[in-house]
């Protein structure tokens, strides 16, 4: 099976604490599995920019389902915070045998909160 990546884009509150929950299916339309394999998210302000943020997935923890291709990342209120306009975010998998696969990205498009 070939896993498709896929492009979604988030819509937070700056300043705000967000979990988020991926479901990933394969290029058919079934449970994407990455039992076993390392997966990331990394937040930049652009593309080859600055880092803002990195933390990888604990399988079976907070939702995580790696079997089932769900992952859950809590995205904190200090990286939110650091996001004036909007960002870029991609999720990774690296499998046993060190393959990479980009499993989601997107943008993360911000909105001020009136308490800012």
């Amino acid at each position: 099976m070939a896993v498709r990546s896929a492009n979604l884009d988030i819509y937070l509150m700056r300043g705000d604490d967000y979990p988020y929950e991926f479901n990933v299916d394969n290029a058919d339309g079934t449970n994407y599995s990455a039992a076993g394999s390392t997966v990331t998210i990394t937040i930049k302000d652009i593309v080859d920019g600055t880092q803002l943020y990195q933390a990888s997935a604990t399988d079976a923890a907070i939702g995580n389902n790696f079997a089932n291709g769900v992952f859950v990342f809590v995205i904190p209120n200090a990286t939110t915070a650091l996001i004036n306009t909007n960002a870029v975010y991609d999720i990774q998998e690296t499998t046993t045998a060190s393959k990479k696969n980009t499993l989601v990205f997107g943008k993360i498009l911000v909105t001020k909160d009136v308490n800012s």
